[in-house]
């Protein structure tokens, strides 16, 4: 997944060098054609991300070590690849459009873009599948644990 998320930063630069020539030039028109070049690429590299993670979840999971039996854990963590992956494309979708923000000297609206996509697509849905559909009581991991007197 890291390899992804370099790949989304590289388009990211690009699309800034591009954009900024474009503007520089002009050609304002082209920024769309910029823009939807870039969405098509993260489709392509969201596919390749997502086609080994359905045709070989188990293989895939195996590599995080040896999880025994368990079934439950080997099937959530096929899930959250999947999950990610759709996180990566949609980050770097974001990433193309702050690159064209940002080649336009608009870096207050990137920074917002950022914010917004982090708590939308990462926190939320982990806030989500932890505490409302797992049942999880977040309040016991901030319990002080007392110490026994002897």
């Amino acid at each position: 997944l890291g390899l992804f998320m370099f790949a989304n930063e590289g388009l990211k630069q690009g699309v800034i060098a591009i954009s900024a020539n474009l503007l520089g030039a002009k050609r304002y028109s082209d920024i769309t054609s910029l823009l939807f070049s870039g969405f098509k690429f993260q489709t392509c590299l969201f596919i390749v991300l997502l086609i080994p993670f359905i045709v070989f979840p188990g293989e895939i999971v195996s590599l995080y070590g040896d999880l025994g039996d368990s079934n439950y854990v080997k099937e959530q963590l096929q899930k959250a690849l999947i999950f990610a992956a759709l996180f990566l494309f949609l980050d770097g979708m974001v990433w193309v459009i702050n690159g064209i923000l940002t080649a336009a000297g608009d870096t207050k609206v990137t920074m917002l873009i950022n914010i917004s996509t982090v708590w939308i697509f990462a926190i939320l849905p982990v806030w989500i599948l932890l505490v409302l559909n797992m049942k999880w009581d977040y309040s016991l991991q901030f319990k002080k644990k007392r110490k026994k007197k002897v």
